[in-house]
């Protein structure tokens, strides 16, 4: 009966999967589930006896391995693959090419801060891009003197500072 449980097995895991890549995820999901719950529909007396079938007791006797405990690890296992696939599926096609206007966004590598020019931007008196270009890069330096540290925390330097008064630590 292992020979024929571990035949079955992998004959309906083969068929779940290839379900789920030729043809769809809800077909594969029905399948996984609907093959065991159609077989203890036509044949309730076989199919109990078979999944009540034990191939191995854990635990002094205390946990027993039935096939319907393989089975239930099989459809754990096959549903997080499918659900996995379809997560995967959904994220990679959410995105339509196009910005809230309508307008096609620009490719990736032109995200990218490539050193060439789009062609949309090759008029006379266009800058070439550069490193701080890219989106999210502000226009002033965040920290220096430029960017109003420190004199808007309260620290003026009136000179040079000595040690122990800028470094973190005290004294």
């Amino acid at each position: 009966m292992t020979l024929i449980s571990i035949i079955l097995y992998l004959l309906y895991t083969t068929l779940v999967l290839t379900l789920l890549v030729r043809l769809s995820s809800f077909i594969a999901a029905t399948a996984l589930l609907g093959i065991p719950l159609l077989f203890v529909l036509i044949l309730p007396d076989q199919s109990v006896a078979f999944m009540s079938y034990q191939h191995a007791v854990l635990g002094d006797g205390l946990i027993p391995i039935n096939n319907l405990h393989i089975l239930l690890f099989i459809w754990s296992a096959m549903l997080a693959v499918i659900l996995y696939t379809e997560f995967i599926t959904w994220y990679l096609g959410r995105g339509d090419g196009t910005d809230a206007q309508g307008a096609l966004e620009p490719a990736a590598d032109d995200m990218a801060g490539s050193d060439e020019l789009a062609e949309a931007d090759e008029s006379p008196g266009a800058e070439e891009p550069g490193m701080n270009d890219a989106p999210g890069f502000p226009e002033e330096p965040a920290i220096g003197d430029d960017g109003g540290f420190p004199g808007d925390f309260g620290m003026e330097m009136d000179g040079e500072p000595e040690l122990g008064d800028f470094d973190g630590f005290p004294g």
